[in-house]
């Protein structure tokens, strides 16, 4: 099950495994996201999804495969990143020009 929410004027996507083949009607019906959390399973269906949709912010959840995720974290632009507990986004914090990506700590 994947859900769309906005809270406080953020548009959040939180998508399910397996990550499913999106069509362009499903992407325009999402539409434009500020945050996406999406499993980091596939690095081929993360990469196209996240440049289809190009969130503001990408959280890619740990599964099983260290290597997949150390790639689709690349991938998206955050090789090499530091793993956080948790991460605090407001409308006014959102990055503009750039796209932020955050490892979790699991």
């Amino acid at each position: 099950m994947s859900y769309i929410v906005s809270a406080e004027g953020v548009r959040l996507g939180f998508f399910s495994s397996p990550i499913p083949e999106f069509t362009e009607a499903d992407e325009e019906v999402i539409g434009d996201l500020d945050v996406l959390v999406i499993p980091a399973e596939d690095t081929k269906k993360v990469q196209k999804f996240v440049e289809e949709i190009d969130p503001r912010v990408v959280i890619p959840i740990k599964m099983k495969d260290e290597k997949t995720y150390r790639e689709i974290l690349a991938a998206c632009g955050g090789k090499d990143l530091e793993e956080v507990k948790e991460v605090k986004l407001k409308k006014s914090t959102l990055p503009t020009e750039t796209r932020e990506v955050y490892a979790l700590k699991s």
